[in-house]
């Protein structure tokens, strides 16, 4: 009783009352802070990691550039290239100093 889930798109579910008004919730998965100096250095990490998994490549190039942090670097361009997406993968190991990854990258376009 009381609200039927009728739609989960991009991390939000769509809820229909019993009025029959419309609802939408943000699972917890997808919930990130607006101001990224609410993350200590593992916060950061894991909300990295969690972008990471839900594909949202370019959000978590963004906190890496925050974080300076090569390694996470090179974690998303390795996920990055499992998903095929040469051009962001090459772009994150430029900034990683990987000259020979990138020309090999480059290669495969």
């Amino acid at each position: 009783m009381g609200q039927h889930p009728i739609l989960l798109f991009g991390g939000e579910v769509s809820l229909q009352t019993q009025s029959g008004k419309l609802v939408k919730l943000t699972l917890s998965t997808h919930e990130t802070s607006p101001n990224n100096n609410d993350y200590s250095n593992e916060e950061m990490i894991q909300v990295i990691r969690r972008n990471i998994s839900l594909g949202r490549f370019q959000n978590a190039y963004t906190l890496c550039q925050v974080l300076k942090d090569k390694e996470m670097l090179r974690e998303l361009g390795k996920a990055a290239m499992k998903k095929l997406e040469m051009d962001f993968a090459g772009r994150v190991f430029r900034q990683t100093g990987d000259v020979g990854l990138v020309w090999s990258l480059n290669e495969i376009k």
